[in-house]
């Protein structure tokens, strides 16, 4: 078998052990995650929001709303914005909130993958926050066809010189 052959079955056995398969892979900061939504009251997620691991990473929360983008829906406010990565939560007197970082598909003058933006979502209403894990690192690229080729071409002559001594 060779080697592309195995590290395929190797990844696919990995992902079908692991169990964990509820969200969708993305891939940020040379990281996998496995992200899905959760909707519910600031009050009633507050530990599922603090234990996730863009909270109180900011660039972390960012790269990963632009890389979610609206492809787990825009289900906040009135459907403008994807979901909430939030990074922090304020307790204040009667104005409790969380910041974090949101996907706004209408952000004219924007590449697609530049249109998170900050945002603030109060305690009293029902908002749609990402939640996920850390699968684990992501894995190096293949090379690409051509460059398989120059690849495989100097183990070739590589494995005659070594025959040759």
């Amino acid at each position: 078998m060779n080697f592309i052959a195995k590290f395929c079955a190797t990844v696919l056995l990995a992902a079908s052990a692991s169990g964990a398969t509820a969200g969708v892979i993305y891939e940020a900061q040379g990281n996998l995650y496995d992200i899905e939504t959760t909707s519910g009251l600031l009050s009633s997620l507050r530990s599922t929001i603090e234990s996730q691991a863009w909270f109180a990473n900011e660039d972390l929360a960012r790269t990963l709303a632009n890389e979610v983008g609206s492809s787990l829906g825009v289900l906040n406010v009135a459907g403008m914005y994807g979901p909430m990565f939030a990074t922090s939560i304020y307790d204040g007197v009667g104005a409790d909130f969380t910041t974090g970082w949101v996907y706004y598909p209408n952000r004219a003058g924007l590449p697609d993958d530049d249109r998170a933006q900050s945002m603030n979502f109060s305690y009293s209403n029902t908002w749609t926050f990402a939640v996920g894990s850390l699968v684990g690192p992501a894995p190096a690229a293949v090379p690409e066809p051509p460059h398989l080729v120059l690849v495989g071409l100097a183990a070739m002559l590589f494995a005659r010189r070594l025959k040759r001594r």
